[in-house]
């Protein structure tokens, strides 16, 4: 072997072993480097997420407790009487004129007692507009489960609603009893 062949065979073993160091380790080193990096992201931007929605559930916790402690009752005829009475204000206020309005029942729902009550009336389409806008933007926690709006006279904007409300209220919390084998006599 001459020296040229020398060179060339020295340059290509030089070349083949690059090739071989970059395809075997230098490559997927590189490539791990980059998922890695790209799963760190991720999780990070998880993270963020995560400490976002606590941030927002704490908030909403402070704001539903200001909330709830004035609006919501923990004794049902105080919420039945709330609910009648913002009934009454919110069909004054749209000039709806009230026929019947009755509690029905009450149920459990979430933590919560929930009061049905019904109420019928007749007005305009423009009453009825305002007064559920009034029903809608009250500061109790009410919402409507049942809503039927007829006309009285055929051709006439006079029409008869009746609507099924229901609002919240609080069920005290029972105090707990001492165990039966409880023997020292102590609560």
């Amino acid at each position: 072997m001459n020296k040229r062949e020398k060179t060339i065979a020295i340059v290509l073993g030089a070349v083949v072993g690059l090739y071989a160091l970059d395809s075997y380790l230098l490559s997927p080193y590189l490539d791990r480097l980059t998922k890695a990096d790209d799963l760190i992201a991720e999780h990070n931007q998880a993270l963020s997420d995560i400490e976002t929605t606590k941030r927002r559930r704490i908030n909403a916790s402070k704001d539903w407790r200001k909330i709830a402690a004035d609006s919501v009752k923990t004794d049902a005829s105080a919420a039945e009487s709330q609910l009648l009475g913002r009934v009454r204000e919110c069909a004054q206020r749209a000039s709806l004129s009230l026929t019947s309005q009755k509690a029905e029942k009450t149920e459990k729902e979430k933590g919560y007692d929930r009061i049905l009550l019904k109420a019928s009336g007749q007005g305009t389409m423009q009453e009825i507009g305002r007064f559920l806008y009034e029903l809608q933007t009250a500061n109790i926690p009410v919402r409507v489960n049942d809503l039927e709006v007829s006309s009285r006279k055929d051709g006439v904007d006079d029409l008869a609603l009746t609507i099924t409300l229901a609002t919240l209220y609080q069920t005290p919390v029972a105090p707990k009893v001492a165990m039966a084998g409880n023997r020292s006599g102590a609560l």
